[in-house]
């Protein structure tokens, strides 16, 4: 089976507060990167996240450390499901990984979330096609934010989009 080598000895540790940006042009495997990360594509390498060799863990015990692990895909068409309301979007994660929370108390954490990314909660059971480009991305950024905010969060292509998240991802 052929395959290509698309990124070759990358190593980097983040601490947490820190952020880490990968530059490079298009097709140098940043996207790669991120994705073999969260194991959404194979790698050869070894990822370590907080201790853990995740290429060793198995499906039930790499979802303890997936709830901390979020991404936010460069394009939100594509990474919102358009049937789907908004706060069943956001929740998804709070239903899966906190499966013991009230419904009130799930739509009370949407609700704060979405006021944080700028996003009006009353929107909530709107769908993804109602809203703007710039408006599904700060979906998707409430849905990396809603599990935990000391998460690690792979960004792609932000610089897309986060001027108004600049002060919250990126403080001076």
């Amino acid at each position: 089976m052929d395959h290509n080598v698309v990124v070759n000895n990358i190593s980097f540790t983040l601490h947490p507060g820190e952020t880490l940006g990968l530059v490079g042009e298009s097709g140098s495997g940043k996207s790669t990167t991120g994705l073999a990360l969260l194991r959404l594509i194979h790698s050869e390498g070894r990822i370590v996240f907080d201790g853990l060799s995740l290429g060793t863990l198995n499906r039930r015990q790499l979802l303890p450390v997936r709830h901390r692990i979020q991404v936010v895909f460069q394009d939100p068409n594509s990474s919102l499901n358009p049937r789907l309301n908004v706060l069943q979007i956001i929740e998804e994660g709070l239903r899966v990984h906190q499966p013991t929370l009230s419904g009130v108390q799930r739509e009370q954490q949407v609700k704060a979330v979405m006021m944080e990314v700028g996003l009006d909660p009353e929107t909530r059971h709107r769908y993804p096609a109602e809203f703007s480009g710039g408006q599904r991305q700060r979906i998707a950024v409430a849905r990396a934010l809603i599990l935990n905010h000391r998460s690690l969060s792979w960004m792609n292509q932000p610089h897309r989009w986060i001027k108004p998240f600049r002060r919250r991802f990126f403080p001076s």
